[in-house]
């Protein structure tokens, strides 16, 4: 049960957030319709000039209202002042008619050479939407930081017990270590827990194994035996003692180990 609540308090906290931080409506715009753009000769270029730089941005231009996320539209104007200058005003709406985006886009000194104002126009709306799109998405990580940041600060701390507090779990400490040895010395469960049962169960644990004594080189047909016992069987040679055990066999030579295998 406390892990269900542990869960649904996360759960609500996460909705918190996410309510608090709104998403840029660019972000989920990933499908887009070109409407249309006016009339003209240039109208047409100017479209499919618009859907490759809006592809090269990342943006996927479909070809019906129906399947996108939202529809661009505008009007393309051409003035010949004396050259050919061109300017755009562009909207893009949602699904619904709501407008996400209005702007003019007209000539000026960011392209080093405005010979071609069509395509300028539309690589000029292409990167307004990447960067409008990039930017939001920045915006939106850094307030969901941020958020998230705030709401760990507003968690309370835990309370610094009293002294008396302290006092009373160091005593509840003692009585369970003391209850613990009781247990161990086989005491019965109303037996004193005081310092003579303490004293008693420490006396009752068995004292550590003896170290283990192992076989060297050296060592003589005594010392052999005293560590092992006597061997199973026993192979004389001439100058070599085999003496036998069951995991292992212990060579002799003139009366003292030479090899163990």
């Amino acid at each position: 049960m406390r892990k269900i609540i542990v869960l649904l308090v996360l759960l609500f906290s996460s909705i918190c957030i996410f309510a608090v931080v709104e998403r840029s409506p660019l972000m989920s715009i990933k499908k887009i319709f070109i409407g249309p753009m006016g009339e003209g000769d240039e109208v047409g270029r100017f479209c499919m000039l618009l859907e490759a730089e809006l592809t090269r941005s990342g943006f996927t231009v479909v070809q019906s209202a129906d399947s996108a996320d939202a529809t661009l539209s505008g009007f393309l104007v051409i003035r010949q002042d004396p050259g050919t200058l061109a300017s755009a005003t562009i909207s893009l709406k949602d699904p619904t008619g709501k407008q996400i985006f209005l702007e003019d886009f007209g000539p000026s000194t960011r392209h080093s050479s405005d010979s071609d104002t069509v395509k300028n126009r539309a690589l000029d709306i292409a990167e307004r939407f990447r960067s409008l799109r990039d930017q939001g998405e920045k915006n939106y990580e850094r307030a969901l930081k941020k958020e998230k940041k705030k709401n760990r600060g507003d968690a309370p701390a835990a309370p610094v017990p009293d002294e008396e507090t302290r006092g009373r779990i160091m005593r509840q400490r003692e009585s369970m270590r003391d209850a613990a040895v009781s247990a161990s010395a086989g005491a019965s469960s109303n037996a004193p827990s005081d310092g003579s049962t303490r004293e008693r169960a420490l006396t009752q644990i068995a004292p550590p194994p003896p170290p283990t004594q192992t076989i060297s080189l050296g060592q003589t047909r005594d010392e052999v035996v005293a560590i092992l016992g006597q061997p199973q069987k026993v192979a004389q040679l001439v100058a070599k003692e085999i003496l036998y055990y069951p995991n292992m066999k212990v060579i002799l030579l003139e009366g003292k180990v030479a090899d163990v295998e």
